[in-house]
């Protein structure tokens, strides 16, 4: 597992976030995601790769209905 710095995770995060929902994040948003990216290396890491996988699972998902 790659070591990354919190405050790359934390702009990946945000970046996911809000390509996710079509928005900017609100605060207590911003408050969760700055939560996450107090969590120790390994989990922080994890909590990353996990919504990125999700992230690209929806845009798969949402290139297969456009294509319908």
């Amino acid at each position: 597992m790659e070591v990354r710095n919190p405050n790359e995770t934390k702009r990946e995060l945000e970046i996911l976030f809000t390509e996710s929902v079509g928005r900017l994040l609100k605060p207590i948003e911003e408050e969760i995601i700055a939560d996450i990216v107090a969590y120790p290396d390994e989990k922080r890491i994890a909590f990353l790769e996990y919504m990125k996988e999700m992230s690209n699972k929806q845009r798969q998902l949402k290139q297969v209905e456009l294509s319908s």
